[in-house]
Order: C-alpha cells, then sequence, then structure tokens
C-alpha cells in the first residue's frame, strides 16, 4: 500500500486505510511541537480517518527520548487527555488500555 506524500519527502499512512478491514482499529502517532502540533494532530484524526492519535510534544527538553518519563495527549473522536508525566511504560499501559475501549466487541 502506498502512502501519502510529505513535503519531506517520507511517506505516511494513506488516508484511505481505515476501513480495510472489518473491526479494524486504526491508530496513529503525532510527533511534533506545541498547541499548533496537537491541532495538526487532530486535523491527521480525522484526515487519516484514525481511532486515536498518540501525539507527542517533540519540542519539550524535559520528556521524551532522554528523560526516563513522557507525557502525550490520547485524541480521539471523543475528545482529548493527557497523560500527565508517568513512566514510559505507564504511558505505554494507557495506550493499550484506550485501544481495548476502541475494540469493537
Amino acid at each position: 500500500m502506498d502512502g501519502d506524500a510529505r513535503a519531506d519527502g517520507r511517506t505516511s499512512l494513506p488516508s484511505s486505510a481505515r476501513g480495510a478491514a472489518t473491526g479494524q482499529v486504526l491508530i496513529g502517532f503525532a510527533a511534533d511541537h506545541g498547541e499548533t502540533g496537537l491541532a495538526r494532530a487532530r486535523e491527521k484524526l480525522e484526515a487519516k480517518r484514525s481511532d486515536l492519535i498518540v501525539f507527542n510534544d517533540v519540542s519539550r527538553e524535559d520528556i521524551g527520548f532522554d528523560a526516563p518519563e513522557n507525557e502525550v495527549v490520547l485524541v480521539s473522536a471523543a475528545g482529548s487527555g493527557e497523560s500527565g508525566r508517568p513512566p514510559k511504560e505507564r504511558i505505554a499501559s494507557e495506550i493499550l488500555d484506550e485501544i481495548v475501549k476502541l475494540v469493537p466487541k
């Protein structure tokens, strides 16, 4: 499956990917900067027809790659919620908990 072209030459998940399989839950990740990046994550949720976008503000030096904690915002059609600054393992668990809620029963 070919991805959508991006300005930086990389490809991303095609916007047509959603709905490829019955019962599919589509999760995306957005590493971007500040409130503008969060707004783009919300746009990505709709444009990619995703169920959940995990937004990570990569402009912050106090969280992320070189820190034991991270902070993400989980963005879905129901709204968004911040994770706080727990250890990365806890964030992974929170993401999985949210995915389980989205799986059709």
